[in-house]
């Protein structure tokens, strides 16, 4: 019904006038009234002393209503003719004696009054009626552009609403001192809660005791601020579970600078989590498979290079046992690989003494170690290299 009052309002905001009446119907309508006083008038004019004119203003009063100013002025010669013609004497005379010409006067400036007052009454009640219709058809203009508002209103939280429950994300909202009062649906299936559930505190009772405080000091910034709220906690789900999530929220704010409401999202990155654990245990692996091979290399490199004068021990001995049982001993060729013997243990030694002070971390030592016989290390290792022996692959006198 609304709608096909709305579709039958013009296009203007100002309403038509009404159509003015033929002036024949108008001026008749005068006439009929006037003609009818007259007949009633005469019928009970022998019930009064004096001429009974009262039905005359009244068709005055109706022609003018009806018809309008000229309709009225129209009744008023009329009714001062037949008045004139039926009333005052002489009777059925249109002349006038000197005692009725007071009484006449009277009659018209009261009829002509009787039309201006009707008259100006119809026009003020028409005047009003189309204030009345304008004003109705304001109110109908505005009544439609408000439900027009309101429909695209109800349409856009439709959409915003859709999209807060379709989009990947858990979505939630406060009031400016930081209560709760929305969370998407994805926020409340998580947690297992209602909205109602989920106001006050009841929100930050989902988070990690671990984790709470700091939750608590952030935010409590963030309000006293108006600062954006950053930070990864975890939330325990509808099934007691606990996962991370990085939750940010923003505070809305007018011109002012004054908070209006708080915005926030939960963000789920559980699953980034346990790849950057994955990722720190396969380096903590990596690095100590590192230390591992960099020790084996290592020992492999002590081995060989302590294998070196060992074996040059052992080889100088046989060769000491070797002149020592010949008939008769070669006692000199015995000391000097008696000598040798000395020389390849003390290179041992010096191996080892640098391999202690690298796991020391102490500086190596530039000055020639002195063998039993007093000889520097530097001497020895040179006339090892003369012999001709295989201990001179070992370099650790710089």
């Amino acid at each position: 019904m609304k709608d096909l009052v709305l579709t039958a309002l013009p296009q203007t905001s100002a309403s038509p006038r009404r159509p003015a009446k033929p002036a024949l119907q108008r001026y008749g309508a005068a006439l009929c009234f006037v003609a009818l006083s007259l007949v009633l008038t005469l019928l009970v004019q022998h019930l009064f002393p004096y001429p009974f004119l009262f039905l005359f203003f009244g068709a005055v009063m109706a022609s003018a209503w009806f018809g309008g100013m000229g309709a009225g002025l129209f009744a008023v010669l009329i009714s001062t003719l037949a008045v004139d013609y039926f009333f005052v004497p002489p009777l059925y005379s249109f002349a006038i004696n000197a005692t009725a010409e007071t009484y006449f006067a009277a009659f018209v400036i009261c009829a002509l009054v009787a039309s201006w007052v009707s008259s100006s009454k119809k026009q003020s009640e028409e005047a009003l009626m189309e204030a009345r219709d304008q004003l109705e058809i304001r109110v109908a203009e505005r009544t439609a552009e408000l439900e027009k508002s309101n429909t695209e209103l109800r349409r856009r939280e439709h959409q915003l609403h859709l999209l807060t429950e379709v989009i990947p994300q858990q979505i939630w909202s406060g009031t400016a001192d930081g209560s709760i009062d929305y969370c998407n649906q994805r926020l409340l299936n998580y947690v297992g809660r209602t909205v109602d559930e989920m106001k006050g505190e009841a929100f930050v009772e989902t988070i990690h005791p671990e984790d709470r405080e700091g939750f608590r000091r952030l935010w409590r910034d963030a309000l006293s601020q108006a600062k954006p709220l950053e930070g990864e906690w975890r939330v325990r789900g509808a099934d007691g579970q606990y996962r991370w999530f990085f939750t940010r929220g923003v505070p809305l704010q007018d011109q002012q600078q004054k908070t209006l409401r708080w915005y926030g999202t939960n963000t789920d990155i559980e699953e980034l989590h346990k790849t950057e654990d994955a990722l720190m245990r396969t380096q903590t692996e990596l690095a100590y498979l590192s230390r591992v091979l960099s020790m084996g290399e290592l020992a492999a490199s002590i081995a060989h290079e302590i294998n070196q004068p060992l074996a040059a021990v052992v080889a100088h001995g046989h060769a000491c046992l070797g002149w020592l049982a010949a008939n008769p001993p070669n006692v000199s060729k015995a000391l000097q690989t008696t000598e040798r013997i000395i020389q390849d243990g003390t290179r041992a030694g010096a191996v080892l003494g640098r391999i202690r002070a690298l796991f020391k971390k102490e500086a190596p030592a530039q000055e020639g170690v002195a063998s039993p016989f007093g000889q520097p290390w530097l001497l020895v290792f040179r006339r090892s290299r003369e012999t001709g022996s295989s201990c001179n692959r070992l370099c650790l006198t710089s």
